[in-house]
């Protein structure tokens, strides 16, 4: 009778003993359940009214200044966020959107941008030029900004705000024919961060709670390992033109093969693989968009190199990697950098 035994044991206890042994088994219940829960993947599953779609990686941040190491969380980003300028996929071409409209000098060193009037943070507050300052000048060209790619690309930028003109410009030490692209990130509201710490800012809490401008909004964050859920809605008061979609929930998937696994209680997959697109090619409830971003890969040699400062070193290096096997699907083949080289390159 081990049971009667322990409770009469139990019973006989002080009260103060008794007290200390429900507490504990109380938080050793607390830990028991948050154990499981870590490793039970939340259920994926339909809801009518919510367009579901399947992302492979995690949620590392939603902030869209640090989202360039990451397909996930840069595709969250950019539905909640916007930025000066917006790249559209279709027309293959850069147009204002922050920005009324973006004015480029003949050498191509000044752009000026005039803000529009009208638009607004989620939390309703108005975007102004301020904020436009703030991400650029006051966030990315901070000494202590942690994301090389952003700061990189506005390294020596001249930065000013005409405030009584509502207009931010930037003028450039050399013509940059990539400049117009880092124009598309997203801005962040200086109300809400004009007292953050800018080195700490990339795990700051507004990377799970952001405020952002865009065409949604946050409504609902669920990290686990295993996958992510995202729920986004639409934001009633979005100063652009407004999207069909009203609702999207997605998850995250470690693997292709797991996002696979789940396609039955999805509407959509992002960026499949050759493999991949492959695997659903059957499925009547797919069809495969090819697109590309406004984006590229490159392998950069070390000019201070002796080895590499041999040009037929480098020319050897080019021809021995065959660049058409590492293309995925719906991307293009592009042998150099320079966007001007291309007649057909997107410009104001």
């Amino acid at each position: 009778m081990p049971k009667l035994s322990a409770l009469r044991a139990f019973s006989s206890l002080p009260r103060r003993q008794k007290t200390s042994v429900v507490i504990l088994a109380v938080i050793a219940l607390t830990f028991l359940i948050q154990f499981v829960l870590s490793y039970v993947r939340m259920p994926v599953y339909d809801e009518a009214g919510v367009f579901s779609e399947g992302i492979v990686g995690h949620v590392k941040t939603l902030n869209p200044l640090f989202v360039d190491f990451s397909d996930a969380d840069r595709d969250l980003s950019e539905l909640i966020f916007s930025g000066l300028v917006r790249w559209d996929p279709v027309k293959q071409n850069f147009f204002p959107d922050l920005a009324e409209n973006v004015d480029k000098s003949s050498n191509g060193l000044v752009y000026t941008l005039k803000m529009r009037t009208g638009a607004l943070w989620h939390d309703n507050q108005p975007v102004t030029v301020d904020d436009a300052y703030f991400t650029f000048k006051d966030v990315i060209q901070n000494p202590a900004f942690r994301n090389p790619v952003l700061k990189n690309a506005f390294e020596g930028v001249k930065i000013e705000k005409l405030a009584n003109e509502n207009t931010i410009k930037f003028t450039l030490k050399s013509p940059n024919s990539y400049f117009v692209s880092y124009l598309t990130a997203g801005l962040v509201p200086k109300h809400l961060l004009n007292d953050a710490s800018i080195a700490s800012l990339e795990l700051s809490s507004f990377g799970k709670q952001p405020i952002g401008s865009g065409p949604y909004k946050l409504t609902s964050l669920k990290l686990n390992s295993d996958g992510d859920q995202v729920d986004l809605a639409l934001f009633d008061a979005y100063y652009g033109e407004k999207p069909v979609i009203k609702s999207f929930r997605f998850f995250t998937f470690p693997t292709e093969k797991e996002m696979l696994r789940e396609k039955g209680a999805l509407h959509a997959l992002s960026k499949l693989s050759k493999d991949g697109a492959l695997a659903i090619s059957g499925d009547q409830r797919f069809i495969n968009y090819p697109y590309t971003l406004n984006q590229f890969t490159a392998l950069y040699s070390n000019s201070d190199s002796a080895f590499l400062a041999d040009k037929g070193v480098r020319q050897a290096v080019n021809f021995a990697i065959n660049k058409d096997d590492l293309l995925l699907n719906g991307e293009h083949r592009v042998d150099t950098p320079d966007i001007a080289a291309h007649k057909d390159s997107p410009e104001f």
